[in-house]
């Protein structure tokens, strides 16, 4: 069964990816154009050598400066506008579909991704790395452990395994959608809904989402280990009782007792 060892990097963390490529390089290429300009002006007045340039060096120092505000007052806005998508597991949000509990199983868990941050981003990529536990494994079907996968690897996995879609577990389809600022954890996007059956299935299971912000730099956040403990023993123990009931005897799950009756004079059998 899954998930026992938590990983050393927790939930996992959010980075930037990649900056705005128009700005970035906009940015770059005049900065360096300008301080080419400035070296070689302050180089000729050195030499008492007239050459030709672009600006002087009153100009070209101001615009120096002035694009080297941009770039903070850029950067300073990025960090203001940054999303943070965070990530909630639950055991008690409203079931999905058919993938429900029936009486006398552990809960089904679902993950739900959200914005907690301050303003809308878009949702480019979401991919998973998995490894299903060695009971799990089927004729055949194996994929790249370290590598992220898109969702219909993860479920051709799960239904190799014998799993049913949309019974046993729930991967949502997700292109590109805006994840606005909420506060409700489980009004963002549903991502996945697993009984005990899928959750006994997997050894290790993570998720990558990538996002784009309202100024055009990527941020990528993966979830690891999101399962909770306390619901990963409960189905521990419920596919533990289940393969000692299925491997008891019938002698074994009910046990007679025959005593003597002396007052009857007769054998009588109790059931406990």
């Amino acid at each position: 069964m899954a998930l026992r060892q938590r990983s050393k990097h927790g939930w996992g963390s959010q980075r930037v990816v990649r900056r705005s490529r128009s700005f970035v390089a906009a940015a770059i290429g005049m900065l360096a154009l300008l301080l080419s300009n400035l070296v070689w002006d302050v180089a000729s007045i050195a030499r008492s050598k007239t050459t030709y340039i672009l600006l002087d060096a009153n100009t070209t120092s101001t615009l120096i400066i002035a694009i080297s505000g941009a770039v903070i007052a850029r950067t300073q806005y990025a960090r203001t506008i940054r999303p943070y998508v965070a990530g909630r597991f639950s055991r008690y949000a409203p079931p999905r579909g058919n993938v429900v509990a029936a009486e006398g199983e552990p809960s089904v868990g679902s993950f739900y991704t959200y914005n907690a941050g301050s303003s809308t981003c878009i949702v480019q990529d979401l991919s998973y790395q998995f490894r299903l536990a060695s009971c799990a494994l089927s004729g055949g079907l194996s994929h790249d452990e370290s590598s992220w996968q898109p969702r219909r690897t993860l479920v051709s996995a799960l239904r190799a395994a014998g799993l049913r879609e949309d019974r046993d577990y729930f991967v949502a389809r997700i292109g590109s959608a805006p994840l606005p600022p909420i506060v409700n954890p489980l009004e963002g996007l549903h991502l996945l809904t697993l009984n005990w059956r899928t959750i006994a299935c997997i050894e290790s299971l993570s998720i990558r989402i990538t996002v784009t912000d309202i100024i055009g730099d990527t941020h990528e956040r993966v979830f690891n280990d999101f399962f909770m403990p306390a619901h990963l023993i409960e189905v521990q123990e419920y596919e533990n009782a289940r393969r000692l009931a299925a491997d008891a005897t019938p002698e074994e799950e009910v046990e007679v007792e025959s005593f003597e009756d002396s007052s009857l004079g007769r054998p009588v059998s109790s059931e406990t």
